[in-house]
């Protein structure tokens, strides 16, 4: 027997299990872990990779792109997007528009008076100056 095996075979034990009985989730691995071996050396490395990330391992991260490269899958993107609508408005199907989308009017709070801001004025060393415009404000909204 190998090491791992008389390790589980312990283990079991101690659980209190019996250890000659059929374990589905281990004979699976086992059975990944042989068919590696018959893989190219290429292909080996991906497969103990993506067994890892199977167990619990933190896959990498993918790597940055130019952002030139970028830049140009993003103007593709946007090409085939315009294309695919415009071959659906030929065909006689609706399409939403930017014009169609209706922006919702601004609810005024509660404390809001008139129009006005919250605070008029600025507040300094506890005294509040009120501009020009400020006194025009309260004036026209009376």
């Amino acid at each position: 027997m190998r090491s791992f095996r008389k390790k589980n075979y312990n283990k079991l034990k101690k659980e209190g299990r019996d250890p000659s009985e059929f374990d589905l989730e281990t004979a699976r691995n086992e059975v990944f872990r042989f068919g590696i071996k018959g893989l190219s050396a290429q292909d080996k490395k991906t497969a103990r990779r993506d067994l890892a990330i199977r167990l619990g391992a933190i896959p990498k991260k993918p790597r940055g792109k130019n952002i030139k490269q970028h830049i140009e899958e993003v103007r593709e993107r946007k090409k085939q997007e315009k294309l695919e609508e415009d071959s659906r408005r030929e065909m006689g199907i609706k399409t939403k528009t930017k014009s169609s989308f209706k922006t919702k009017a601004k609810k005024k709070g509660l404390n809001e008076v008139r129009g006005m801001d919250y605070q008029l004025g600025t507040y300094r060393n506890g005294v509040q100056f009120l501009s020009k415009d400020d006194l025009k404000r309260i004036k026209s909204g009376k």
